[in-house]
């Protein structure tokens, strides 16, 4: 009833304000230190509070603090984080000049701490980028994706990334190329057992299964077996 919604919605904003309380102080305590690490993560854990809270705002001003705090990737390990939140925010806005610089920013963050699950969401944002401009570029990065996910042994990471690569040969018509992104995608998706993405992967070669007619694609996937060097 409203009386119980009420209640509910009270619950979630005290709990919002309690880990605001809560994280104000751990900034607080971090401003008084002479960790750069610890500051960096107090900025920009509150900051994804506040992005979270929709205080997007507040959250630029908190992401910002977290990389003056140091530059370095090494002494502040939220740097690459912060960019890639603060590119997101300026995409969402319309600003996709600054987003693509604040993302290159990421990415250099991340090669040199060898992040490979940033290196992998970066890649993947960029190919994004250039994907009506530069498809070439656009597909470098996707690559590049595929074997961040590869380094980070992550099947359902590896798994996203065939997808991907698989909707990007759907969109140029290159269908034989698509299919084999896609069964490739479902071979880590089967071994993780993935339901949801188990169904994205088998709705899209049902569409191609369609198009092609069920001869032509029987031919297609016949004999096909995952090669890790694909």
């Amino acid at each position: 009833d409203g009386n119980r919604l009420a209640r509910v919605r009270e619950k979630i904003n005290s709990d919002i304000n309690i880990a605001k309380d809560l994280y104000k102080k751990a900034l607080e305590y971090a401003l008084k230190t002479e960790d750069k690490d610890l500051l960096g993560s107090a900025y920009f854990k509150y900051g994804l509070l506040l992005d979270d809270t929709n205080q997007q705002t507040q959250a630029i001003e908190c992401y910002k603090k977290c990389i003056e705090t140091s530059s370095n990737a090494k002494e502040n390990h939220f740097l690459s984080s912060a960019y890639s939140n603060l590119a997101g925010i300026c995409y969402e806005r319309g600003n996709h000049v600054t987003a693509l610089n604040y993302y290159q920013k990421a990415l250099e963050a991340d090669k040199l701490t060898h992040n490979n699950e940033g290196l992998y969401f970066v890649y993947t944002k960029l190919s994004s980028f250039y994907e009506e401009t530069d498809k070439q570029l656009s597909y470098k990065y996707l690559l590049n994706g595929l074997q961040a996910a590869k380094r980070l042994n992550d099947k359902l990471y590896i798994a996203n990334a065939y997808l991907e690569i698989g909707d990007y040969y759907y969109r140029q018509k290159a269908n034989a190329q698509a299919i084999k992104a896609y069964l490739s995608a479902k071979h880590f998706i089967d071994l993780e057992n993935d339901l949801e993405n188990k169904i994205k992967i088998e709705t899209r070669l049902k569409d191609l299964k369609i198009k092609l007619g069920e001869e032509k694609y029987k031919l297609m996937i016949e004999g096909f077996k995952y090669n890790d060097e694909d």
